[in-house]
Formats: C-alpha cells, sequence, structure tokens
C-alpha cells in the first residue's frame, strides 16, 4: 500500500492570490470536530531550561544516538540545515529566547509525552466516541488525510499508513500534507474538492443505512486529523511568539452534509528572503512578520466585506423603508485567529470590530499556538461556550507560522 505525499510550494502562489482576490466557492462541510490535548502549567523560564536540557551533548554530531535524538539523526543523515551552518547547534541565532525579555508568569501550555501518530489515533477515537459509532462513520469514509507540520521519527511506518493500519481501515486511501504549516486544514480541504470532484457518481462512498438514523450533518466522505508534537530539532519557543503545543484534531470533511458549510475560502502567501528561518536577523524576522500581520489584515477586511454586517442598512426614501445594502446579512459573525501572539490578535481584533464582527478568544491554552490544530480547537471551544444558531457565520484565520495566510468562512447548518 502506497501513500501520497502533498508539499505544496510556490508554484502555486498565482491559484492562491486569485483565491484572495476572488474566493473560492464550492459545496463542502466539516462536522464532528475533536480536539486532543495535554493541559500543563508552566513558565516560559522553565520552557528555555527544557530546551537545553534537550539539546545535543556535544556539536560534533556522530555521537549523537539515534535513539536519544531521532529526528536530529535522520536530519544529519539527509543533511537538513538546522541553525546554523552545516546543521550545528546555534545558541548565538538572534532568535534564541534566552536573548529576549520573556514575562515570566505562568500559562497553559499543551505538551504531549505520546508521538504524534498515536496523538492522531486518540483523536479519531475520541471523534468516534462523542459522535458516532467507527462502524457506521469509517463505512461512509473513502478518504483519510493526515496533516502535520513537525516531523515523526518513524523508520516502519509512515503516519497516514499507521493510522489507516490501526483503524484496521482497508479499503480507505491514505494522503498526507506537510509543510504548510497552520493552513494545512486549508490545503486539506483544497485536496478533497480535487478527490471528490475526481470520483464519479459510482465510486462514491454510499452511507450506510445505519446513517439514516443519526442526523444527516454526520454524513462523511473523508476523515481529516492533524497532529503536530515538538521535539528536538524543532523549536517550541520562537522570538515573542507564543509557544508551540502538541495537539491533534480529527475531524469529517464531505460534499454534502455537515455541522459547517465552507462558503468561501481566501489565501495569500509570499516567498522567504532566506530559506533557513533559525537563522535569520532580527530585523529580517521583523520584517516578515509586519508582512505576516499586513497581509492577514488585508484578507480578513475582504472577508468581512464580502459577507456583510448583522445590521447594515440604508433607508431607501422611494419606498420609505430600510433596505439592506449587503448582500450577505448572518445573524451573528465570529472571527476565530490563530493564536500567533499578543501583537498579531490585537490588531486583527480591531479590524474585526471595525466591520462589525465578534472575535471569539478560547480560554484554554490562550497563551499558546497549536499549529494546525489552533483554530479548529478554538472553533470546538466556541460550540461549547456560545450559543451558535443556525446561519452564524464563522471566520477562521489560519495564519503563519512566517509568510502564508488563509481564511476560512463556514456557515452553522
Amino acid at each position: 500500500m502506497a501513500v501520497l505525499f502533498f508539499n505544496i510550494n510556490h508554484s502555486m502562489h498565482d491559484h492562491i492570490n486569485n483565491s484572495m482576490n476572488e474566493g473560492t466557492s464550492f459545496s463542502m462541510y466539516i462536522s464532528s470536530i475533536y480536539s486532543c490535548v495535554n493541559k500543563q502549567k508552566t513558565c516560559y523560564a522553565a520552557l528555555l531550561q527544557k530546551v537545553k536540557e534537550m539539546s545535543p551533548p556535544s556539536s560534533k554530531k556522530k555521537i549523537i544516538a539515534p535513539l536519544d535524538f531521532p529526528l536530529w539523526y535522520l536530519y544529519d543523515e539527509y543533511e537538513i540545515p538546522l541553525y546554523g551552518d552545516k546543521g550545528q547547534y546555534n545558541e548565538e541565532s538572534s532568535f534564541f529566547p534566552e536573548k529576549l525579555d520573556f514575562h515570566h508568569h505562568e500559562f497553559d501550555v499543551a505538551v504531549s509525552k505520546q508521538p504524534a501518530a498515536k496523538q492522531a489515533l486518540h483523536a479519531i477515537e475520541g471523534m468516534w466516541n462523542q459522535h458516532v459509532s467507527p462502524s457506521s462513520m469509517t463505512d461512509a469514509c473513502k478518504y483519510l488525510i493526515y496533516g502535520h507540520e513537525t516531523l515523526e521519527a518513524n523508520f516502519y511506518f509512515t503516519p497516514a499508513i499507521y493510522l489507516k493500519k490501526k483503524l484496521k481501515q482497508k479499503r480507505i486511501q491514505p494522503f498526507s500534507i506537510h509543510a504548510k504549516g497552520s493552513l494545512v486544514l486549508y490545503e486539506a480541504i483544497q485536496m478533497c474538492e480535487a478527490l471528490f470532484s475526481s470520483s464519479s457518481d459510482t465510486s462514491l462512498p454510499s452511507l450506510p443505512s445505519q446513517l439514516a438514523s443519526i442526523s444527516s450533518s454526520e454524513s462523511c466522505a473523508a476523515m481529516f486529523v492533524v497532529s503536530d508534537i515538538i521535539q528536538p530539532p524543532m523549536r517550541r519557543l520562537w522570538l515573542d511568539h507564543y509557544p508551540k503545543g502538541d495537539a491533534a484534531t480529527a475531524c469529517y470533511i464531505s460534499p454534502t452534509h455537515g455541522d459547517w458549510k465552507i462558503l468561501h475560502m481566501f489565501a495569500d502567501e509570499w516567498p522567504l528572503e532566506h530559506h533557513n528561518p533559525y537563522i535569520w536577523s532580527a530585523s529580517l524576522h521583523a520584517s516578515h512578520q509586519q508582512m505576516l500581520l499586513e497581509r492577514s489584515q488585508q484578507l480578513l477586511t475582504t472577508a468581512l466585506q464580502q459577507y456583510g454586517t448583522p445590521c447594515s442598512y440604508s433607508c431607501d426614501e422611494t419606498i420609505n423603508k430600510a433596505v439592506t445594502v449587503t448582500p450577505f446579512t448572518p445573524s451573528s459573525r465570529y472571527v476565530i485567529m490563530q493564536h500567533m501572539d499578543a501583537t498579531f490578535q490585537h490588531t486583527l481584533k480591531a479590524t474585526v470590530e471595525q466591520h462589525g464582527g465578534r472575535v471569539f478568544t478560547r480560554e484554554s491554552l490562550a497563551e499558546c499556538n497549536l499549529l494546525g490544530s489552533d483554530t479548529l480547537y478554538s472553533l470546538q471551544q466556541l460550540e461549547q461556550q456560545v450559543a451558535i444558531s443556525v446561519g452564524d457565520v464563522v471566520f477562521l484565520v489560519l495564519a503563519g507560522p512566517i509568510a502564508d495566510v488563509a481564511i476560512l468562512v463556514l456557515q452553522k447548518q
């Protein structure tokens, strides 16, 4: 059994920029979101100490034991650049947290002690237990899409094939998406659109009879799961950003039914000035962060304007009554932003409020970036904490970590 990997690169720039300007419209739904996280109370000083403890004992990489530092070993074996020249550990790099004035108050961060693929398996099982029996739902699925930004050292299985084996789903087709940062959900939806449209009506999975007694929003054609675990040589701390957290989130993506209909997707991406961000200067990092902030504001403004304001009216004197001046008027609009850093959130919050929207910021893990799981975890929290009505619209702002942003416009079904 083979597994296909999708690593979307800059050849997609034209398509992505077109999506930013005009939007992408299609019929696609998301349902049964379930996140698996393990909160831990800590502080920046403790995280920084952990970074030092988990770093290789010497810059002479030949003594690094594969079992002690598996990813270091693989990076060395395949000559993947790390922090400095020739892949050497570089504490003098300007990004190193010790050089920054971090606040030391305690906060929650998601830290997992199990491999990413196993964490993904727990997320899928949790989704099954919470929503519907595994046999009913998996019979309706044709694809498994595994998304990840971090890497996992496994000499036997790719994560997607590992999940296929553990789930005992022989008919399901596994795919993997890597190196798209927090935009992995955006890429997964695009992949589903291509997979569903390429399938003939007869090859699409038929929904089992058991689903007749279940809400129609539970039917699906693909399982999507994103899972990330931070381990050396990857870094949990990056300048003044919120620390990266370990998390896995599973959901269903369907062309016919779901809890949330995807109304539009917008995206923007730009090239890096240097291919290895670990050795960027502080000024180069600052310029990229400013670009990310400005592009995110522009994209969010476009989405908010296109999808109206809840109370946008004008008076038509000829008929002497109020008429709507926006083509789309949801009862309520919420914006969920990637938990990048405080500046990112505060700046975009002002943009949202200018356009009559409401920002939802989760209380749990508020100072932690859950990468590909971040906005989905917040959406799960929104449904649990706020009375969401049919027709309400939610904007998911997927950002970063460096040079890309996407916005998903969802409507509650």
